[in-house]
């Protein structure tokens, strides 16, 4: 996940231009995630408006700083439940080499 707190303006609907601007990203290219609909937008007076703040949660995964959420992936969890299975079978090694 990115964090990030830096707006290029304090409004939520972004024109295309903005858009293209804030993910530094040709206008055709703006157009075409529109068309296909991996942005989420809205039109007003015949003119796209991208939402902001969906675009930020959902498209690119940014969440301000003080929502920041620790979550792991699968992947993550897997690779940390191995690592503990190990870490207490060498334990329990160590205990019966004692005994």
């Amino acid at each position: 996940m990115i964090n990030s707190n830096q707006q290029t303006s304090n409004h939520n609907l972004m024109t295309v231009k903005e858009t293209s601007e804030l993910l530094r990203i040709p206008i055709p290219t703006v157009y075409y995630h529109i068309k296909k609909g991996t942005f989420p937008t809205i039109r007003i007076g015949g003119r796209w408006r991208i939402l902001r703040d969906r675009l930020n949660s959902e498209f690119l995964k940014i969440v301000p700083d003080d929502q920041v959420d620790m979550k792991q992936t699968n992947d993550e969890q897997e690779f940390i439940n191995a690592m503990v299975d190990k870490v207490i079978q060498a334990l329990r090694l160590k205990i019966l080499q004692r005994n």
